[in-house]
């Protein structure tokens, strides 16, 4: 009986390296190794200002660029004066920029009214797009406002482009 139990622990081992080795034969492992370089560059910048148009008589107050900050502080004698400016932007960049925000304040109570065309939507790696800014000193105005210094303010901003996956 001793026999019989050793004959058969001896084929059930068998059995068992006969099974590892066809599971052995049928098993490949892979190795994935990868370094992966991100070179995109995000750099769009405000490249010029200028003045367009201008209410004859009026003074030229060029514009200053600073850190994509833009600012001009044009001087307006009396209603239906205007100046309108033309800004440059510039995707130096190598990824697309999408246009999601413009916000002009366009208060008129003052006597001045704000208009503007909007930059290209989709602004393309290494593309410029250009767009204007007209303040207005109401034609319509009948009295001189109170506030002779009048802020305005606004901001054009870009987003990445996504790609759809």
């Amino acid at each position: 009986m001793k026999k019989i139990y050793i004959g058969l622990l001896v084929v059930l081992l068998s059995l068992l390296l006969l099974l590892k080795m066809c599971y052995a034969a049928l098993v490949t492992t892979f190795t994935i190794d990868s370094n992966v370089t991100i070179t995109g560059i995000w750099d769009l910048q405000v490249t010029d200002v200028k003045i367009v148009a201008i209410s004859d008589g009026l003074e030229k107050e060029e514009a200053i660029i600073k850190d994509n900050n833009i600012t001009f502080n044009p001087t307006l004698k009396e209603p239906g004066d205007y100046v309108t400016y033309e800004i440059t932007i510039k995707n130096n960049g190598n990824i697309d920029a999408k246009l999601t925000n413009i916000n002009l304040n366009k208060d008129n109570e003052n006597g001045l009214i704000l208009l503007e065309t909007n930059p290209q939507e989709i602004l393309k790696a290494n593309e410029t797009t250009t767009f204007t800014i007209s303040i207005f000193y109401d034609q319509d105005a009948t009295t001189l406002p109170e506030q002779k210094t009048i802020k305005l303010n606004g901001i054009v901003e870009y987003t990445q482009n996504n790609k759809k996956i």
